[in-house]
């Protein structure tokens, strides 16, 4: 069953979708604040924990990214998907509230205190809620397949969630943290999804059946050209194992100035994102100065090509 899209109304879905997409990057980063603090707890305040963080943050937006156009294919509205991950996303930041800081307990009186089996035992219980986060964008996307100017407002949604997660992190790092705890943190997120969820729901609900929307599917020109792509989504992963890598040096760096605190991470995070912002704004622009030719948007119009391309960005 191909998914359903919203009629056309103007710019005012685009502009819904980069809302919601700007409140599942802020829930998401206040998430991934709150759990640096609680695997500073079971890890220990070393650069082990932030790299258990981020591998597993990233890895699982990667899968959920790559695999959810399967899904959104199979449903009856995209942004019912959208609302599905989100309430996912709730459920398993109260899972991990209440499950995570349990795990160095647990280990010991099974006699697995290692850092090893802490830290495999967190990233297992990280990697649900991630991969639900990963494939918001993607469907997402899929949304706005039948949009003008379709790459730009990717582009925009994508900034976003991205200026989202800015507010999240000083949001988490330099309010909630300081002033309250970790759950009432989580729970902030938590309503955030919800609100989020019911929003995408509703307006899901309203939404009208896709017409015979035709499929297309890449002939073995485009095949081949997305073969010859190959070194440009290399060289894609290659920049965003460096800029990850940076993030976790610029961490620790600061960290032996102002302290191994919650506050440098959410400092770092903050002005990581706040660049990405700035760059996926500056790119929807340059797009929607330049037209974009037919056979590009039959091209990106390929749903395994567009998850691939997806999950090597947000690497």
């Amino acid at each position: 069953m191909n998914g359903a899209v919203l009629s056309r109304q103007g710019p005012q879905l685009e502009i819904f979708l980069v809302l919601l997409m700007f409140g599942s990057g802020c829930a998401a980063l206040v998430y991934e604040i709150v759990w640096f603090q609680l695997l500073e707890l079971i890890i220990g305040s070393t650069a082990v924990s932030l790299v258990v963080l981020l591998s597993v943050f990233m890895g699982g937006t990667c899968l959920g990214s790559m695999f959810a156009m399967a899904f959104a294919k199979r449903v009856g509205s995209v942004l019912r998907l959208y609302a599905a991950l989100e309430l996912a996303i709730a459920i398993c930041g109260t899972t991990i509230l209440m499950v995570l800081p349990h795990i160095s307990g647990a280990l010991i009186r099974f006699g697995g205190s290692h850092l090893a089996a802490r830290g495999a035992l967190a990233a297992a219980c990280l990697f649900p809620p991630t991969i639900c986060m990963g494939a918001e964008l993607p469907t997402i996307a899929h949304c706005l397949r039948d949009s003008d100017h379709r790459a730009a407002w990717i582009s925009y949604c994508y900034a976003g969630s991205l200026a989202g997660g800015v507010f999240g992190c000083l949001l988490a790092g330099f309010y909630l943290l300081r002033v309250f705890d970790v759950n009432i943190s989580t729970w902030t997120a938590v309503a955030i999804n919800c609100t989020v969820s019911l929003s995408a729901f509703v307006v899901g609900y309203r939404a009208l059946p896709a017409a015979n929307t035709p499929v297309v599917h890449a002939n073995e020109a485009a095949k081949a050209a997305s073969l010859a792509e190959v070194p440009i989504y290399a060289a894609i992963a290659l920049s965003g194992a460096v800029a990850l890598s940076a993030e976790i040096v610029w961490t620790r760096t600061l960290s032996l100035a102002f302290a191994a605190t919650v506050y440098v991470f959410a400092m770092v995070a903050a002005a990581f994102l706040l660049g990405l912002a700035l760059g996926s704004i500056s790119a929807g622009i340059l797009i929607r100065a330049h037209s974009v030719s037919p056979l590009r948007v039959a091209e990106t119009a390929d749903p395994t090509a567009s998850a691939w391309r997806t999950a090597l960005v947000v690497i």
